[in-house]
């Protein structure tokens, strides 16, 4: 499976047993991808999340058995998407570095992407997802109408 098949679920509700059973594997992968790639310590991986730092440690050394549940899934995709817009704003170590940075965007009230995302759950991570993706399409739009008038 791929990340674009979690992408694609992204919009679904994730709540039957199916599903969730279905993309429990790659959820795994995406999560331990982004949480490598951003340098997560234990809390901010677990708090992304929404696990206890047992369950974060039981993932990350391959002893979790269980699956995501609805709003675990509804984490890990959004995480992706934001994880795939830094990529496309960004060259990839910066993508990767720039989570960890404060700036000074007033989105994030002097803390860092992941502290603001730890801190405000999944609306804030949702915000997140949309400003992102937003800045994503505007870069294409302007890219697009320098190709244009060239």
């Amino acid at each position: 499976m791929t990340n674009q098949l979690l992408i694609a679920e992204t919009e679904k509700r994730f709540g039957d047993a199916v599903t969730q059973a279905r993309l429990a594997a790659p959820a795994v992968r995406v999560m331990l991808g982004i949480a490598t790639s951003w340098k997560l310590t234990n809390a901010e991986g677990a708090g992304l999340l929404g696990f206890t730092r047992y369950k974060w440690s039981n993932l990350k050394s391959g002893r979790w058995t269980e699956v995501f549940n609805q709003d675990q899934l509804t984490r890990v995709a959004l995480l992706l998407r934001i994880n795939d817009a830094l990529h496309e704003l960004f060259p990839d170590d910066q993508a990767d570095r720039w989570p960890r940075q404060v700036t000074q965007n007033p989105m994030l009230n002097g803390k860092s992407l992941v502290q603001a995302m730890v801190h405000g759950g999944i609306p804030f991570i949702i915000q997140t997802r949309n400003y992102l993706e937003t800045a994503v399409a505007r870069l294409k739009k302007l890219d697009a109408a320098a190709r244009v008038s060239r």
